[in-house]
């Protein structure tokens, strides 16, 4: 069995996710989440929980200045001391975060990654409550009819259907 990777070293391609609202220019999808208050009140909460080293000073002074926010992952990552995010440059390069912020981000993209992620949290946790309530997890009926009912409650053509629309509004009119 191998090493535990540490919870805060897990990250997923938030590149990937962008793509999947604007394919041509993630890094600019990417830059309007970071340019967000709220996006930044999240990381910092983040941060703060996980990284002793965060500048707190620093972001401080970035959410109280006057106008515009204008936020990048390198920016991000220098000014705070970040580790939630990670940028690479090159041909494997792209923005990496931590799954808990890259969740976040994906909740921002639109409401059919909002409702995908809740499914699964939701499914999770009817596993995670029969993993220790019942002995037997796989054998237990009451398991089993849990997870039908959880699985059976996805409505999978409407969510085929809702990837055939536009979904920019929804994320862009939730921005601060």
């Amino acid at each position: 069995m191998g090493a535990l990777v540490p919870r805060h070293q897990v990250l997923s391609q938030t590149t990937d996710i962008a793509k999947t609202k604007n394919s041509l220019e993630s890094r600019v999808v990417i830059s309007n989440w970071l340019s967000s208050y709220s996006t930044i009140d999240f990381l910092a909460l983040w941060e703060s929980l996980y990284n002793p080293n965060l500048n707190r000073m620093e972001f401080h002074t970035v959410r109280n200045e006057s106008g515009r926010l204008v936020m990048t992952p390198t920016r991000w990552i220098e000014k705070m001391n970040a580790i939630g995010i990670t940028s690479k440059a090159g041909k494997y390069g792209g923005t990496y975060a931590h799954v808990d912020i890259a969740f976040e981000f994906a909740s921002y993209i639109g409401k059919v990654m909002k409702y995908l992620l809740m499914l699964l949290f939701l499914t999770g946790f009817v596993l995670i409550f029969a993993a220790f309530r019942y002995d037997g997890i796989l054998e237990n009926n009451m398991v089993k009819g849990m997870i039908l009912i959880a699985v059976s409650a996805v409505p999978f053509k409407a969510f085929v259907d809702m990837f055939n629309t536009d979904d920019t509004e929804d994320s862009e009119s939730s921005e601060n």
